[in-house]
């Protein structure tokens, strides 16, 4: 399963037109998936958090918006600022917000294999497992019903092994 690292995520961002980096931010910090995200009403926002109507038989849940320090990554501060004269908080065709997010992962001279929008989900589930979630709060935040949906995460990789054997013998901070 190919994922983004929270830096090559960031540059993929970068890379992005800006009109269209809110919704890229928002699908990895909630793990949705493309109709998800791009189906998200301004009514679905209330009071910081972000109430998800999920598809594939998921459940909806609740999710508290991201405060960052970083503007390009402060989701809570961008979606204040959403003007909200739409019926959708991102009133794009799935394939026109599918074309965007692959020239972006090329532009941002990262793999064809993770130029797809579902790479948010798979990303928003590593970044939690490698800095340290359980795996029962990584199935709550993507909204599955069933552990094993979540389990696929587990999967050791080069990268992952390579981060926790580092991080095990003190090579990283």
């Amino acid at each position: 399963m190919t994922y983004l690292t929270q830096d090559e995520f960031r540059r993929v961002l970068l890379a992005a037109p800006p009109q269209h980096r809110l919704w890229m931010l928002v699908a990895y910090y909630h793990g949705l998936r493309i109709s998800e995200v791009l189906g998200l009403l301004p009514q679905d926002i209330q009071d910081g958090k972000l109430i998800i109507k999920r598809g594939k038989d998921s459940r909806t849940t609740t999710q508290s918006l991201v405060h960052h320090i970083d503007p390009l990554m402060d989701e809570c501060g961008q979606l204040s600022r959403l003007p909200l004269q739409h019926t959708r908080l991102f009133p794009y065709h799935r394939s026109h917000a599918w074309k965007i997010f692959h020239a972006a992962v090329l532009a941002a001279g990262l793999p064809i294999t993770a130029a797809h929008p579902h790479v948010c989900k798979h990303s928003c589930a590593m970044t939690m497992l490698e800095n340290g979630a359980a795996l029962n709060d990584v199935q709550a935040r993507l909204g599955h019903k069933s552990i094993t949906s979540t389990a696929r995460y587990l999967h050791a990789n080069d990268r992952t092994a390579d981060h926790a054997a580092l991080k095990a013998f003190g090579g990283l901070s």
